[in-house]
């Protein structure tokens, strides 16, 4: 539908232009242009998109909306210098553009420079207070700075002007959980009935927890689920307060004194984590997860061999944690020791062969690292059994055939996946060679152009321009 929509732009915009004089077309062709331009956006067609708006940039150089609209796509690329560039230049022309605010906001706050990210959003909100998005991306920096007082005001303008805002009630809900569980419960139960699938199951996990039981003992695990949950949704402010608040009515929770050290960790405060990880490893020695987390830490500064000292000893401690066997087999692949890698990665899905993530991260590694065809194709197929609807799982699935030399096959399978997820960019690079093995160039050219429109990582767009 969005394709029909474009092409039936581009034929009104060749009929106007012809019939009109070229004193008309000078007025008439940048509006249509632009209208244009937003069609191919809309259907994520980002590479015709941007070449039409740097016309329109050489066209109309007084313009803000060409250079707005270039910076949302590369916000949508990741492509994160070229965004910034782009909103800059646009409040050069326009000091009152808002999206342009909004779009260096999301810059900042992918950079984690979260104070700079708030006080863009405030500048844009004081032009445009009516802005319900920018309002919500400012409780979220709120949220994540631990100034949730601040980020409840915010929630509660935006219910002020639209009342079924779903995101609002969800976050706001989160919020209240610790200190208003019975408030945060009908926000919840709002968010959890609305349209948006991702943020209503959320919303009814969270209820699920907050409804659990109301003995005394009771309270203590609801605690203990509702901080493990905000860590599992990337919420680490609001667990952190959870657990903190736990540790004060139980101090010699060393489970909990755990989770609080990789909040902390979570949240960029790496020494604090640290000295509360190895705190729990000396009052604590015989809980494995303080070293699990410890071992986290150290890998992610590159502390390979201390990391993987950290993970044994949790594994010797809990011998059944599958997820333990898969991070010694990524830490042994960073220091290049492929063979010791191969060992664990096939050790964790046999300890626990019902996770498909497991059999995931193998067949990954048989292609990716260690190329080895049959294995990986083995490992993809046992994934796609246990999660037949995963697009990622599918989509190995067809790589690993396609290296097996079953071109046909491949392209069923991915072709498949495309229908479960139409975005996921590393399809469409897989499809794009496999339509090349199959002598279809156009069809190759076309899944090459999605991946470079759709890559948000940059990795298989890479693969794509070569």
């Amino acid at each position: 539908m969005k394709t029909t929509r474009v092409l039936s732009w581009a034929v009104l915009i060749g009929l106007v232009l012809a019939a009109s004089s070229a004193l008309a077309r000078a007025a008439v062709e940048p509006t249509l242009m632009l209208r244009l331009a937003d069609q191919y956006r809309a259907a994520t067609e980002y590479s015709a998109a941007i070449g039409i708006y740097e016309d329109l940039i050489e066209l109309r150089p007084e313009w803000a909306a060409p250079r707005v609209r270039l910076g949302q796509i590369y916000l949508a690329e990741g492509r994160w210098a070229e965004a910034e560039n782009a909103f800059a230049l646009a409040l050069e022309t326009n000091s009152s553009e808002t999206h342009a605010l909004a779009g260096l906001a999301e810059v900042a706050h992918h950079r984690g420079e979260l104070q700079a990210a708030i006080h863009l959003c405030r500048r844009a909100l004081a032009l445009d207070p009516s802005d319900s998005e920018l309002r919500y991306r400012l409780s979220q920096a709120y949220v994540e700075m631990s100034r949730f007082s601040e980020a409840e005001d915010e929630l509660h303008r935006i219910l002020s002007q639209e009342t079924n805002y779903q995101g609002a009630h969800y976050l706001l809900g989160a919020t209240l959980a610790i200190e208003n569980p019975a408030l945060a419960l009908e926000h919840l139960r709002i968010a959890a009935s609305d349209e948006e699938l991702a943020l209503a199951v959320r919303a009814a996990e969270m209820v699920q927890i907050l409804t659990s039981g109301g003995e005394p003992t009771a309270q203590d695990q609801i605690a203990d689920q509702l901080a493990r949950w905000y860590l599992r949704h990337e919420m680490p402010s609001l667990a952190l307060s959870q657990l903190e608040r736990l540790m004060e009515l139980h101090p010699n929770n060393y489970t909990a004194r755990a989770y609080l050290g990789y909040a902390l960790f979570s949240m960029g405060r790496h020494d604090s984590a640290r000295d509360t990880l190895r705190e729990v490893t000396q009052l604590c020695p015989q809980n494995p997860l303080g070293y699990y987390f410890l071992g986290v830490l150290h890998r992610s500064e590159g502390y390979y061999s201390t990391a993987l000292w950290d993970f044994k000893r949790s594994l010797r401690l809990d011998p059944s944690n599958a997820a333990v066997y898969a991070e010694i087999a990524d830490t042994y692949s960073r220091l290049g020791q492929y063979v010791a890698a191969e060992e664990w990665y096939r050790a964790a899905p046999a300890v626990d062969p019902e996770e498909p993530g497991f059999s995931l991260l193998l067949a990954q590694f048989y292609l990716e690292v260690i190329p080895s065809p049959r294995e990986a194709l083995t490992a993809a197929t046992e994934a796609v059994r246990l999660a037949p609807d995963d697009p990622v799982a599918l989509d190995l699935l067809g790589w690993a055939y396609l290296m097996a030399g079953d071109a046909n096959t491949a392209r069923i399978v991915l072709e498949r996946t495309l229908t479960l997820d139409p975005n996921l960019a590393s399809v469409y690079y897989h499809l794009a060679v496999v339509y090349q093995e199959l002598g279809d160039d156009g069809r190759a050219q076309w899944a090459f152009q999605r991946t470079i429109d759709l890559d948000v990582d940059g990795i298989y767009r890479e693969k794509a321009l070569r």
